[in-house]
């Protein structure tokens, strides 16, 4: 774990805000967690996905490939940004936070900028 040091406290206000959001989660017995969980798969990629196929096939080719490239490129730009930045997952900042173990194989490389 990376220990926040004096000089990070701008990453205090962060930590505490997930912590109260970490405790909401405990006090509700995890039962929205499956539910976030399909959420957030389902936007990262299969969302954007079949919007665009839909356009693509449905309504108009070249509003469809417009979104495609978009996407491509929100992708690409996401990624690149995420590297720029190196903003660690929150629960690599804090033995603290303690995610759902499922949403921690999910999340590869940095935190920020969200991918959604």
């Amino acid at each position: 774990m990376i220990e926040l040091l004096s000089n990070e406290s701008w990453l205090r206000p962060q930590i505490d805000f997930l912590l109260f959001l970490q405790n909401l989660r405990i006090s509700h017995f995890s039962m929205f967690d499956n539910l976030f969980l399909s959420v957030t798969i389902v936007g990262e990629f299969w969302l954007p996905v079949l919007i665009c196929s839909i356009v693509y096939w449905c309504i108009d080719f070249k509003s469809g490939m417009y979104l495609f490239a978009l996407s491509s490129f929100n992708m690409f730009f996401a990624q690149l940004f995420k590297m720029m930045a190196c903003v660690y997952r929150p629960w690599v900042l804090s033995d603290k936070i303690h995610p759902v173990e499922k949403a921690i194989a999910l999340a590869a490389g940095y935190s920020f900028p969200s991918g959604h």
